[in-house]
């Protein structure tokens, strides 16, 4: 038996001596750093000698350890022998932790706190998870746990008794079968259960480890039961979210499929028509219905569009293709294509030979995003500046604008799905579902950068996307 427990790194942090014995032949099992620093010895050195060596008078020592034995508790004095010949005076108790196996020994100097005496004892009385030591008969010969009160259970009356005491009868025989197998194989057992204490479901992390005698003989067990109902409620919800989240992603993409599905028909009836409203004898009237209606089934294919485009990306089933791009003329052609510079007066301060290497769709999208939010929400007269710096390491991308500006309460989520911080008042003018910056974040993310924001409302908002100067094909 050695000190290897729940509570070893306890044992081997307090300043006290502690020695582990066996009981008949008083040789050395165990010590922890503070027994070595006392009797100026290593653990290679003791580890197998006999106690009693260590003392200027073995033979008064050993008539004294027999007292001591009887006595727990209680500490004596005693005289140390040092490596040198120096003669220390300490004190020592005994505290049996297997009659007829194992006692321990606590050392510490003359006038010490006598509160230390036992001090093993005492620590697994104050231990948080149940531990304990069963006979043959599975019967305890030493039970501690410091939360036992707790669940109605005195500790002192289960020795001589079984776990039916504080077990559900049903939880008690599934115990049983493991102690059984434990003496039967003479191996350790680790286990989880869950059982029911006074009432009360827990889930427990056992350990049970055979106690032999001289001749290899099991003859009990020693038991440590940690408390793990926390642990596995915080995996069971973990596990919970995680399918809800699966569950959410698969959802918004089968709901925009079978949303396109659809639209499809219904959008090339509606351009037949309006294309030539003549062949089928439309009234000017019924035209201008007709196209209001397009304009509207249009809105919500880019809505959809949008939907499946980002629970693609957070399905990860999108990957890009960088490759080489000049990164002005593809701004420029952001501009000229959404006649953005129809509303705004836009600056696009980035020198010529400016190469980048990117996936060209995913960064037209980003691109045409961030222009679009900086010419929509803006302020009379409409300023844009986008402008690019750049290192060995990164290219960093901005768009600046002159308009509204974000509150600082919504500006840490404007990249989240759905998230529109006035949605009450821009939703509708600007027809907004707050998807776009979502997919923008997704894609930067993908080339291996990030995207963030600068805003004080009123005056305006820069937007600026990092990326690496190398990313990886394929990512």
């Amino acid at each position: 038996m050695t000190i290897e427990s729940i509570h070893q790194q306890i044992v081997e942090s307090i300043s006290v001596g502690i020695l582990v014995l066996d009981w008949n032949s008083l040789t050395i099992l165990d010590l922890n750093k503070a027994a070595c620093r006392i009797l100026s010895h290593t653990p290679k050195d003791l580890i197998g000698t006999q106690v009693m060596i260590l003392f200027s008078d073995p033979v008064e020592m050993e008539n004294n350890f027999r007292t001591a034995t009887k006595s727990p508790g209680n500490t004596f004095p005693a005289e140390l022998l040092s490596p040198e010949g120096m003669r220390i005076q300490i004190q020592y108790s005994l505290a049996p932790i297997l009659p007829g196996s194992a006692l321990v020994m606590s050392l510490f100097p003359p006038g010490g706190n006598s509160t230390a005496s036992n001090l093993c004892i005492r620590l697994l009385a104050f231990s948080p998870d149940p531990m304990f030591i069963m006979d043959e008969d599975f019967r305890f010969m030493h039970f501690f746990w410091e939360r036992a009160h707790e669940y109605g259970i005195n500790a002192e009356d289960l020795i001589g008794k079984t776990v039916h005491q504080y077990l559900s009868p049903a939880s008690a025989e599934k115990e049983f079968m493991r102690y059984r197998e434990a003496i039967s194989t003479g191996q350790p057992l680790e286990y989880t259960s869950r059982v029911r204490i006074k009432g009360t479901t827990m889930v427990l992390f056992t350990r049970l480890i055979p106690l032999l005698d001289a001749g290899g003989k099991v003859h009990s067990i020693l038991g440590v039961s940690r408390d793990i109902t926390e642990q596995e409620k915080e995996k069971q919800e973990a596990t919970q979210l995680e399918k809800e989240i699966d569950y959410r992603k698969d959802f918004v993409m089968t709901a925009a499929h079978e949303l396109r599905t659809p639209l499809q028909p219904i959008l090339g009836y509606l351009h037949l028509l309006v294309d030539d409203p003549e062949y089928f004898g439309l009234a000017a009237e019924t035209e201008k219905m007709l196209r209001t209606c397009l304009d509207n089934v249009e809105r919500e294919r880019h809505i959809v569009d949008r939907m499946l485009e980002l629970s693609l990306l957070y399905a990860e089933k999108i990957s890009i293709n960088p490759t080489d791009i000049i990164l002005k003329p593809l701004v420029a052609d952001i501009v000229r294509t959404g006649g953005y510079d129809r509303d705004a007066e836009i600056a696009i301060e980035i020198p010529d030979d400016t190469h980048l290497v990117s996936d060209r769709d995913c960064m037209y999208t980003v691109l045409e995003c961030l222009i679009s939010n900086a010419v929509r929400f803006n302020n009379p007269p409409k300023h844009v500046w986008i402008r690019y710096q750049g290192n060995g390491s990164n290219h960093q991308i901005s768009v600046q604008d002159n308009g509204i500006g974000i509150s600082p309460s919504a500006i840490h989520s404007i990249f989240e799905p759905f998230h529109l911080a006035d949605a009450e008042k821009l939703s509708r003018q600007y027809n907004r579902i707050g998807l776009a910056l979502s997919i923008a974040r997704k894609y930067i993310n993908l080339h291996g950068g990030t995207i963030g924001v600068e805003s004080k409302l009123g005056v305006g908002s820069t937007f600026t996307v990092r990326i690496p100067t190398e990313v990886p094909y394929g990512a």
